[in-house]
């Protein structure tokens, strides 16, 4: 972590709006604390009638939009089957909190727009290498590789030498639709929903409460 403070914490396990906000924090701090399970999200997508799940990155969250935000290979075949049917769900888990949340959400990517341009700009360039992979992600291979050019193995590549990967590079924006929370206890555990992402303008609280 970045800090001393838990990447994950409630300060009132009572309060919907207390947790609310405090759902959206956990969030952002996450996003660069790389010991906190919510940075990696299990990602969910339908192929046909097969539900596919893997790992992914929580890159970015915007707690005034409801959106959260991924990196991907434009070739990996989550993208097709977010293109093909864009309702997603997001499992985050963090062992140290024992805390749950199912994001309920839409996704869009995004490769040829100032959005994917700033993601690309910024993120840092250990995080881009795997895209100058010369197959695409989930191919069939005649023996373990790491799907990097000879020329990058074992070293972090030049800001300049990514130039040929910007062509595979996908960002994924989920726009939240819903939020189930999930606290486990020994003395009880505790569970609520979260229908809207966010706060309104007059801090109105759209939740409640679910027997766990």
């Amino acid at each position: 972590m970045t800090d001393s403070v838990p990447a994950v914490q409630f300060r009132n396990l009572t309060d919907l709006s207390q947790i609310q906000q405090d759902i959206w924090i956990s969030l952002q701090r996450s996003v660069t604390a790389r010991d906190c399970g919510w940075r990696l999200p299990v990602l969910a997508t339908r192929s046909g009638d097969t539900v596919r799940q893997r790992t992914v990155v929580l890159r970015r969250v915007d707690a005034a939009t409801g959106c959260l935000f991924a990196h991907t290979d434009l070739r990996s075949p989550k993208v097709a089957q977010l293109l093909a049917d864009a309702r997603t769900s997001l499992l985050f888990y963090d062992h140290s909190a024992a805390t749950q949340l199912v994001v309920t959400a839409l996704a869009s990517v995004h490769t040829d727009d100032t959005l994917a341009a700033d993601f690309w700009e910024s993120e840092p360039v250990s995080s881009l290498r795997g895209y100058l992979g010369p197959h695409s992600p989930g191919s069939p291979a005649d023996q373990p590789n790491s799907n990097l050019p000879a020329e990058f193995l074992g070293r972090v590549p030049e800001r300049g030498e990514l130039t040929p990967a910007r062509i595979n590079f996908a960002v994924i924006r989920f726009e939240v639709k819903a939020i189930e929370w999930l606290h486990l206890s020994r003395q009880g555990n505790l569970r609520a929903v979260f229908p809207a992402t966010h706060t309104s303008g007059d801090g109105e609280i759209f939740g409640g409460w679910l027997h766990p």
